[in-house]
C-alpha cells in the first residue's frame, strides 16, 4: 500500500522503553519507517514467561531493527552520538534528567545534529510540579478523570484494560513526529517535541472536558449508558448474549421504541405518555431502560440483531477479543497479518497496519519480530559505516551486544 512506504526515508533511532514510545515508533514503522530500536546490553527485561515471543513485546515492536549498547560506557555513548548525527528522529520516554545523565539528552544531541527530531514522551511533561513523578497508564487514568467517569454508577471508578493514557501519548506523538518532519522540509529544522501522557488522554477527552469548561457539568459513570438521559445500553438476550445499543437522535429512538413494541406483552409502548416524545423519553430515560431490558431476555441475540439490523438502529453484539478478531468485517479487511519471528524459528498472527488507502500501488512489507541485538553489526556497519574489525572490538570489550549468525 502507498502507505507503507511514506516514511521510507526516515531514520528513528529509538531509545524508549516500555509501551508508549516503542507503540509510537511501531506506528511510523507500519508507514515505513527505519526503526532502530536500542536495547540494553546486558538484555531484555520482560514481564513474561510464557512459551514464544512476548505477546506483549511483539506488538509494539514489529518491523524494528535491534541493536544493543551500553549507554553508560564512553564508547556507547558515541555509537548512539554517531547514529543520532544521521539520524531523522530520536526518541525517548526516560523520566526527566535520564537522558541529560546518559549524554543523550536533546541539547547534547542537537549539537550533533541541528536538524533531528527529538521527542520526549513522560508522564506529566518535561516541567511542572509533577515533571519527575513517576508514572504508568493507571496512574494517568486515574489522575486524567478518565478513570472516575469509568465505570457503574454505584460502583467504585474502573481501570479501562486498554492502556489508553500510553497509547493516547503514542498516537498523539507520532502525529507530532510526523508534522515535524513535514516543517523541517519546509526549512524549519530540528525541534524537540515535549509529550506527555496526561495531556494526551486528557486531549482526547474532549466530551469530557469541554462540558465541564463551559458548563462546570461532571460525566459521571454511566455503565454502558450514554448519560443521565441517553437511550443506550448493554441489553443482554434470551441466550444470555449481550448486545449494544446506542440512540443519539429522535429518529433512532422512535425506530427503537417500535421495535421492542411489536415483542408480544409490550405494545403498550406506543401509547405510554412516558415515551410519547423524545423530551418525554429523555426525562424517563430509567423507565424506559428498564423495559428495554424487559423486552430483550425475551429473544435471542440473533433474532435481535436481525431485527434492529433491518430497522437501520446503531448496535453491535458485544464481542470477545477473538471473536473480533475472526470477525468477518475483520477478516474482509485484512485486520490480522503473519508475521516473522525467527529468533523462535515461527512465524504467528498479528495486528496488521490500520492504515488503508483507495489505491495500493506498493505491498505492505511482511513485518519481522527483531531478536535482541540482532541487527548491531548490520546497522553499525550500513549505516554508521564502522569497519568490522571495529565492530568486533565493541562486541568484545562489552560495548555492544551482537546477535550472531547461526
Amino acid at each position: 500500500m502507498v502507505l507503507a512506504s511514506a516514511l521510507d526515508d526516515v531514520l528513528v533511532l529509538d531509545l524508549s522503553l516500555h509501551l508508549s514510545g516503542p507503540f509510537t515508533s511501531r506506528i511510523l514503522a507500519d508507514l515505513g519507517a527505519r526503526i532502530v530500536k536500542v536495547e540494553p546490553r546486558e538484555g531484555r527485561k520482560l514481564p513474561y514467561s510464557g512459551e514464544g515471543p512476548p505477546p506483549g513485546f511483539v506488538a509494539s515492536n514489529l518491523g524494528k531493527q535491534s541493536i544493543a549498547v551500553d549507554l553508560k560506557s564512553a564508547q556507547g555513548r558515541q555509537v548512539i552520538h554517531d547514529l543520532a548525527k544521521v539520524a531523522d528522529v530520536v526518541l525517548e520516554n526516560f523520566r526527566p534528567g535520564v537522558t541529560k545523565r546518559l549524554g543523550v539528552d536533546y541539547e547534547t544531541l542537537r549539537g550533533l545534529n541541528p536538524d533531528l527530531i527529538y521527542c520526549t514522551i513522560t508522564g506529566f511533561g518535561s516541567n511542572g510540579p509533577l515533571a519527575t513523578k513517576p508514572a504508568f497508564d493507571a496512574i494517568i487514568q486515574a489522575m486524567s478523570g478518565a478513570m472516575e467517569a469509568t465505570g457503574e454508577s454505584d460502583r467504585p471508578p474502573a481501570l479501562m484494560t486498554v492502556n489508553i493514557g500510553d497509547l493516547a501519548a503514542s498516537c498523539l506523538a507520532s502525529n507530532a513526529i510526523q508534522a515535524a518532519l513535514r516543517a523541517r522540509d519546509k526549512g524549519a529544522g530540528g525541534t524537540h517535541i515535549d509529550m506527555s501522557m496526561l495531556e494526551s488522554l486528557m486531549y482526547l477527552m474532549v466530551f469530557h472536558t469541554q462540558f465541564y469548561l463551559q458548563q462546570g457539568y461532571l460525566m459521571g459513570r454511566h455503565g454502558s449508558g450514554y448519560g443521565p438521559r441517553s437511550i443506550a445500553g448493554a441489553f443482554e438476550t434470551s441466550d444470555g448474549k449481550y448486545i449494544q445499543v446506542l440512540c443519539p437522535y429522535v429518529h433512532f429512538q422512535d425506530s427503537l421504541q417500535k421495535v421492542i413494541s411489536e415483542v408480544p406483552g409490550f405494545d403498550h409502548l406506543n401509547t405510554d405518555p412516558r415515551f410519547a416524545s423524545e423530551l418525554a423519553r429523555a426525562e424517563n430515560n430509567e423507565a424506559f431502560l428498564a423495559i428495554a431490558r424487559q423486552a430483550f431476555v425475551r429473544r435471542s441475540e440473533e433474532e435481535w440483531l436481525t431485527l434492529l439490523a433491518a430497522a437501520d438502529i446503531p448496535h453491535g453484539r458485544i464481542q470477545n477479543v477473538g471473536e473480533a478478531l475472526t470477525s468477518a468485517q475483520a477478516v474482509h479487511r485484512g485486520m490480522v497479518a503473519e508475521v516473522d519471528a525467527p529468533e523462535y524459528g515461527v512465524s504467528l498472527p498479528s495486528m496488521a497496519s490500520p492504515f488503508h488507502t483507495a489505491v495500493s500501488s506498493v505491498a505492505p512489507r511482511r513485518m519481522s519480530v527483531p531478536a535482541f541485538a540482532e541487527h548491531t553489526r548490520a546497522v553499525l556497519g550500513d549505516v554508521l559505516g564502522y569497519p568490522e574489525h571495529r565492530i568486533d572490538e565493541l562486541v568484545r570489550t562489552g560495548v555492544v551486544a551482537a546477535r550472531e549468525a547461526t
